[in-house]
């Protein structure tokens, strides 16, 4: 296994055993959304996908409900709550399956800071 395949692994593994799993399914019109996406897609180079619409939604979420952004810190026995919105997002890459860290996402995402990820993660 590649040294990026063996992080990826080691780190999704220490996910699961200490990160709190949820999954809420809610129906949603996005109506607004969608035409928000088409009016900003000719100041971006390539195909724009919903994530950086999608992380910006969770940092207000975050930001709204601050205790769910949050970390349990095993070996001082504590819970810690983060002041900042660094984002793991798994991505289906050309390598493989990858975990790429986009740090400070509340300090912009609009002008698709987070590069081709933003565009098209399968590229990476």
């Amino acid at each position: 296994m590649s040294g990026v395949r063996k992080v990826t692994a080691n780190r999704m593994a220490q996910s699961k055993n200490e990160a709190a799993h949820v999954t809420h399914i809610e129906k949603a019109d996005i109506t607004e959304l969608v035409e928000l996406r088409e009016s900003v897609k000719s100041d971006v180079d390539a195909h724009l996908t919903y994530l950086p619409f999608i992380m910006k939604a969770c940092v207000a979420a975050l930001r709204e409900h601050p205790n769910l952004n949050s970390e349990l810190d095993v070996e001082h026995d504590e819970i810690i709550q983060k002041n900042f919105y660094d984002f793991n997002i798994a991505v289906d890459t050309q390598k493989g399956l990858l975990v790429p860290k986009i740090e400070n996402v509340d300090r912009g995402i609009t002008g698709c800071r987070t590069g081709r990820l933003c565009t098209n993660p399968r590229m990476l």
